[in-house]
């Protein structure tokens, strides 16, 4: 027994095991995206879709769909191709075919046969959407599957899930023996067929939308799926929606690729990050629009939340959708987190502006760090002595790159720090770098007329229950906007984050408040203005 204890040891040494899984999937009819542009180092399996079931137990084949050169240069690289069936609009043989033994058995027959002759490495069932009359069948249909597959040495089996089993449809414990990984749709949350906007891809719920990754995530463990056989979806693209705001109302719009949302930056959309969320959106100059999509950000922390929680890894709809003519960074995003996570704790981040020592006009200032590599989020630290014996801020959990800080004392010198977090732990701190607030007059002795471009408006005022609440801002900085009682006290911030200068609008509900007079403050650097609202229920 001894003289094989040796080799086998070296055979595991020496494989590129990789912990997690990345599935792509690839439409050949909608991507222009050649097989020598993909990053097969990033993949693990490549999902050709699709393939269409028929009752009889006959299986539909576009035109367009095979392509062999796509599988052989996969296999090259060390990547499986399999075959999706089914889809979005192309599922509708399943339900009568699973149903019936005979063409169940047929289909059966024909998938394997398929898969043989054009050298799939297996197949993905992504029935959209099993009903719960079909929930024996689909676990029949992937019983004989699982057999026939492993009689034709066919290794991989997998099956497209929504983010919950709405239809009770799948019987979790059972499925879990015939299937290889659950590919979980966790994206298209909200999008263009929803009355009012939203994120349709969060990592994390909020208060004003449920669904999320982790929820879906955890409702399945809950449903007895093993972690090792759950994949989470990410899609590399979005929706543009015709929305003033996010969660406000919608009337439509279009999907929208990660290529060409990233675009809309340099044509002068705002990006705003969600932080309960963890997705960003993009809000054009005139409050019509905004682009609910991920990013690298997003993505990144996606893998380290697949990583931290032993997940399988991820399905990804679709790669081409990131792919610029020259490089694919969402897909290279998870290339370097999901299978190379990293090892260490990160490197401390260079500090940027203001620049050290830097004497600034304003008691609000925005800090700025170069970005760390593997770095998930950061962690700021500002004070007012050098050795940080007192701390006056200390946020953690930063994924951007920069944070606004107000509400600063005139004339005082202020030491801030930074350093990197990610699943490993939180790096050492950064260089100490320190301003200086300006010497301004107080704040009661200067002239409060703004600009014309500085205003502070509702409608309609009298308001029952809700009102919008527009405001202008002539200089980037922090805004604070609040609402305060006829006896002058504060009973809601609405907003206290840096804006870059324009117009905005957001809603204020006053639904658990009674009626009266109340007021509205918006202060922003050294422009101060105070609007009378009349709450009447």
């Amino acid at each position: 027994m001894k003289r094989f204890y040796l080799p086998i040891l070296f055979i595991f040494i020496s494989l590129n095991i990789k912990a997690q899984i990345a599935v792509g999937y690839i439409n050949g009819y909608y991507d222009s995206y050649p097989p020598s542009a993909i990053d097969y180092k990033s993949l693990s399996y490549i999902a050709m879709s699709f393939i269409y079931p028929n009752a009889d137990g006959s299986i539909s084949v576009d035109s367009w769909f095979l392509n062999p050169q796509l599988v052989q240069s996969a296999h090259q690289h060390g990547v499986k191709v399999i075959v999706s069936v089914g889809g979005y609009g192309g599922s509708n043989g399943f339900s009568p075919m699973a149903a019936d033994t005979s063409a169940r058995r047929k289909f059966v027959a024909n998938l394997v046969n398929f898969c043989l002759t054009n050298n799939f490495d297996g197949a993905d069932l992504d029935w959209e959407y099993p009903a719960a009359g079909d929930r024996n069948n689909f676990t029949a249909l992937c019983s004989q599957l699982r057999q026939a597959f492993n009689d034709a040495s066919i290794s991989t089996l997998s099956a497209a899930i929504p983010s919950q089993d709405w239809n009770n449809a799948y019987d979790i414990s059972k499925l879990n023996n015939y299937l290889d990984w659950y590919g979980i749709m966790t994206y298209d949350f909200y999008g263009t067929w929803e009355k009012t906007s939203g994120n349709d891809a969060p990592l994390y719920s909020s208060p004003k939308q449920s669904g999320s990754m982790d929820n879906s995530v955890n409702y399945y463990l809950n449903k007895g799926m093993p972690k090792n056989k759950l994949c989470v979806g990410m899609p590399f693209g979005g929706y543009l929606l015709n929305s003033t705001a996010m969660y406000s109302s919608n009337s439509g719009g279009s999907t929208i690729s990660y290529v060409d949302a990233n675009a809309k930056i340099s044509q002068g959309w705002s990006y705003v990050w969600d932080d309960v969320c963890k997705q960003p959106y993009l809000q054009n100059s005139s409050h019509t629009q905004l682009i609910t999509y991920d990013d690298t950000i997003s993505i990144k922390l996606k893998c380290e939340y697949i990583c931290k929680n032993n997940l399988k890894g991820t399905i990804i709809w679709k790669i081409g959708r990131d792919y610029n003519g020259s490089q694919a960074p969402l897909l290279n995003m998870i290339g370097k987190y999901l299978y190379n996570y990293p090892v260490a704790s990160p490197q401390p981040p260079a500090l940027q502006s203001p620049v050290n020592g830097h004497t600034g006009d304003s008691t609000s200032i925005l800090l700025k760090w170069n970005p760390v590599d593997s770095a998930t989020s950061y962690r700021l630290q500002f004070s007012t002595a050098a050795d940080f014996s007192v701390i006056l801020g200390d946020r953690a959990g930063i994924n951007l790159t920069y944070f606004p800080i107000g509400n600063l004392q005139n004339n005082t010198k202020y030491f801030w720090r930074v350093c990197a977090s990610n699943l490993n732990g939180a790096g050492i701190w950064s260089d100490v770098w320190n301003f200086t607030t300006k010497n301004i007059t107080a704040i009661n002795h200067v002239n409060l007329t703004a600009p014309l471009e500085f205003n502070l408006s509702s409608y309609p005022n009298p308001f029952n229950p809700q009102t919008t609440i527009t405001y202008s801002i002539s200089k980037s900085g922090i805004a604070d906007l609040s609402i305060y009682n006829i006896l002058g006290i504060k009973i809601k911030t609405l907003l206290n984050e840096f804006k870059n200068a324009g117009t905005y609008n957001l809603k204020f509900d006053g639904s658990s408040l009674p009626s009266g007079i109340y007021f509205c403050k918006i202060q922003s650097g050294n422009y101060l203005k105070i609007i009378k609202m009349e709450l009447l229920k």
